[in-house]
């Protein structure tokens, strides 16, 4: 009986040292999940989605199916993407990740030039200003964190939108003409922002 008891109690202290051996670092956050018991989460996973998230959104991989469902779709729980529109970009920035039991949000501040439809570019105006926070909502499923939202228009670098209308002044080239109007407003939008 004594060997049991002492058995127990060595395995109780041995658990309890390994629980409570994981000291926190600058970038852990306790977190209280559905009433357990805190437990140590870094930020930086979190924030990793995002920054993931924004860097493929900025490439323009959202806009194609094949690169959105191999690389984007993993990081988000939307089965599909929004609109015809896309905003035009110069640069973002993530933020710190804040957490609150099993969700998260992560602000993302856009320097917006405008937006296209590919048909024609609209620079920031009363309804898009310059600088702009959208807060990403993530929420641990399966144990892995996804953006749950908003479900915003694609965010693109306005390099890769410019590259992508001069392919596809090659593919329509009775938009020939058009699109390379559009290209010169993005351009000029691009070189305005850097003044």
């Amino acid at each position: 009986m004594r060997v049991l008891r002492a058995t127990l109690f060595f395995l109780t202290v041995f658990c309890l040292c390994v629980v409570f051996s994981r000291s926190l670092s600058a970038n852990d956050t306790l977190v209280e999940e559905r009433g357990h018991t805190p437990y140590p989460l870094n930020t930086d996973r979190i924030k990793d989605v995002v920054e993931n998230f924004c860097e493929l959104d900025a490439q323009g991989q959202r806009l194609q199916g094949d690169t959105w469902s191999l690389n984007v779709a993993p990081l988000i729980t939307w089965p599909e993407e929004a609109g015809d529109m896309i905003f035009v970009i110069s640069s973002y920035e993530v933020g710190k990740a804040e957490i609150l039991n099993s969700k998260a949000r992560v602000s993302v501040k856009y320097r917006y030039l405008g937006s296209t439809n590919f048909i024609d570019f609209s620079s920031p105006g009363k309804d898009l200003r310059q600088e702009r926070i959208v807060v990403f909502e993530l929420a641990r499923i399966d144990g892995t964190w996804k953006i749950k939202g908003p479900i915003t228009a694609p965010h693109v670098n306005w390099k890769v939108v410019i590259a992508d209308l001069k392919a596809l002044q090659h593919e329509e080239p009775q938009r020939k003409e058009q699109i390379g109007i559009l290209i010169k407003k993005i351009e000029k939008a691009a070189k305005g922002s850097r003044q």
